[in-house]
């Protein structure tokens, strides 16, 4: 029993001794066979490992070593697959693949100039037919990359040539064409993509941009819709379809574009940027803050929606906030001449006119030519007047055709007294815009000034027919009969200019000024109380209120009363150095005429009071 024991240990030893001598290890194609099964179901550690084995039974395998550099792409672990193909390629001159993929590795890795090369050389070993394809197409791609436009199309044209009916290659070539703003060129190429497959999403959406660029919008939008159809997730396709409407003033259909692009992408900045817009220019000023609220959420270091938001903030009279927005958009780009343009706007609504000239000047430093359009108004509303000329000068030195430019030098002229330039500066304005009634009438008075009256009255003329009802027609009309001394003409006329235009306090302040000189204090008095029923004395801006102290007091001058309320109420405003927008040319001519009915001391009185308050309007 015992040795029937030990001989079948001994057989069934001899037998394993056998079969283990029997079984043959792997060779290096079992290795690399293994190694492909890996890589086929994703499992690149795996087929590493086993291409590895390959190379160490056989190094000068350049088959291994180009399997290898795959799975190493494929775990974007480019270093080592650049290795790796290049080891093929140095075993193997003419491994077309190792090429082929190195050149991926390298486009991948934005070398282009480098895939380039790699490219070519496949293209020269001459691989099959729909590898050749391949080469032309991804070297193409890398001519596109580094902005070689004639070289990609070259490429892309070879593709065509050898295939008429690649449908990549004429997408991928409209897209060059567009990029070189050949946009015939690219709209047939796209064209052609869409006719070889339909429901090309993306070909229909570029092809729409393109229409965009040619300013069809009508063309773009059934593009853009065609794409949505096809793709009805295609987010870009609703945001720039949402531009079109925006520009096309359909902003109903923009706010839906931008929502439904908001929707597919709840992060997208830009959307809430554009919606935003579009609800600021539909009024809608506090949904547009929410919007450019929720883009800055989302993007804290977005400059120009600060701005934007200040804008919303502005016309909403949020003024603080405004102003913090602005800073804010100068604090993130110093360099932004929009948001110093916009900040030294509203300073100069909030009459902090000091911080309005900084602004506008750092906005003109930064090249923003509108500033000096802006400034000058600043430079005129202070008093500052050859500074203001200067800057008028210069805008229109940038845009000769800029008639609101010219009527306001016309205005600094006529306020300077340089009557001939500010009419050449009316006229002007008038060439450029026929119907400019401002012109017009500030042409009316510089005429005046100079006693061309039969100029004036025609300037007169031209107001009525341009506009029957308007009281500046009246007024203009006016001041030229006062000029002539015809007073009764003249308040017959402010007296029509009023009931066209009842809220006008200067047309007051004429009235009364011309009953001082006609002599007709009781005209004065029943026009003074009109005045004050029109404009209690806590609605008058401090202007207007200095100009009806100045003509009460010449007033009780001329009919010997005491006025000494009236001056000291005066003399309290005077300090405060108010800007004035007052002509004293009626009441000088007056004080020098021989016979205004004057004494000596009266002239003296009014024409010291006169000097008082011009002196407070000098620069």
């Amino acid at each position: 029993m015992k040795i029937r024991f030990i001989l079948l240990f001994f057989m069934a030893a001899a037998s394993m001794i056998l079969q283990t001598s029997c079984v043959s290890p792997k060779s290096e194609a079992d290795w690399l066979k293994s190694g492909k099964a890996y890589y086929e179901n994703d499992q690149y550690d795996k087929a590493i490992k086993d291409y590895s084995k390959a190379i160490e039974l056989k190094p000068d395998d350049a088959e291994a070593y180009k399997d290898r550099g795959n799975a190493y792409f494929e775990l974007e672990q480019y270093d080592q697959a650049i290795q790796n193909y290049s080891k093929a390629i140095e075993l193997n001159g003419n491994c077309s693949a190792a090429y082929y993929n190195r050149g991926l590795v390298y486009y991948a890795e934005k070398q282009y100039d480098k895939a380039i090369q790699d490219y070519s050389i496949f293209i020269e070993l001459k691989p099959g037919k729909t590898e050749l394809l391949r080469g032309y197409l991804y070297r193409g791609n890398s001519y596109e990359e580094i902005n070689q436009y004639d070289n990609a199309i070259q490429d892309y044209s070879k593709i065509i040539e050898l295939d008429p009916d690649c449908i990549n290659a004429y997408y991928k070539r409209g897209g060059v064409y567009t990029a070189i703003k050949q946009y015939d060129k690219a709209i047939k190429d796209y064209s052609k993509t869409v006719e070889l497959n339909p429901v090309y999403a993306e070909a229909y959406y570029y092809r729409g941009w393109v229409y965009v660029e040619l300013k069809q919008y009508d063309q773009a939008i059934k593009d853009y819709s065609t794409s949505i159809d096809f793709n009805p997730n295609y987010a870009e396709a609703y945001n720039w379809r949402g531009w079109v409407y925006g520009e096309l003033k359909q902003y109903d259909q923009a706010i839906r574009d931008y929502s439904k692009k908001i929707e597919l992408s709840p992060n997208s900045t830009d959307a809430y940027y554009a919606r935003g817009t579009i609800f600021f220019l539909m009024l809608q000023y506090d949904k547009a803050v929410m919007d450019y609220s929720k883009t800055i959420e989302l993007k804290p270091d977005y400059a120009e929606v600060y701005c934007c938001r200040g804008d919303a903030y502005c016309t909403l009279k949020q003024y603080d906030n405004a102003i913090r927005d602005y800073s804010k958009t100068i604090e993130l780009k110093p360099d932004y001449a929009a948001a110093y343009y916009s900040r030294g706007w509203l300073y100069s609504e909030l009459k902090q006119y000091d911080k309005a000239l900084k602004d506008y000047s750092k906005a003109i430093e930064l090249k923003s030519d509108s500033a000096y359009y802006a400034r000058a108004a600043v430079f005129f509303l202070t008093r500052q007047y050859d500074k203001a000329a200067r800057d008028y000068s210069k805008t229109i030195e940038l845009k000769p055709d800029y008639a609101e430019a010219y009527n306001y030098r016309g205005l600094i002229y006529d306020k300077l007294k340089q009557y001939d330039k500010a009419i050449q500066d009316f006229t002007k304005a008038i060439e450029l815009k026929p119907d400019y009634i401002e012109s017009y009438c500030g042409r009316i008075y510089a005429y005046a000034k100079i006693k061309q009256y039969d100029k004036a009255f025609q300037d007169c003329l031209k107001t009525a027919e341009l506009k029957p009802d308007y009281a500046g027609t009246y007024y203009g009309r006016g001041s030229v009969y006062a000029m002539m001394k015809q007073y009764d003409k003249a308040l017959g006329d402010y007296s029509k200019s009023i009931e066209l235009k009842p809220d006008c306090s200067e047309i007051y302040s004429g009235i009364l000024e011309i009953s001082i000189v006609a002599a007709k204090p009781e005209q004065f008095s029943q026009w003074l109380k009109r005045f004050e029923a029109a404009f209690p004395g806590d609605k008058l801006s401090k202007g207007v209120l200095i100009i009806k102290l100045y003509l009460l007091c010449l007033n009780k001058c001329v009919l010997n009363e005491p006025r000494t309320e009236f001056e000291q109420r005066l003399d309290a405003l005077l300090k405060e150095n108010v800007a004035l927008d007052w002509d004293f040319d009626l009441t000088d001519e007056w004080l020098s005429e021989p016979k205004n009915g004057l004494t000596p001391e009266q002239v003296k009185y009014i024409r010291d009071l006169t000097g008082k308050v011009k002196a407070t309007q000098k620069n």
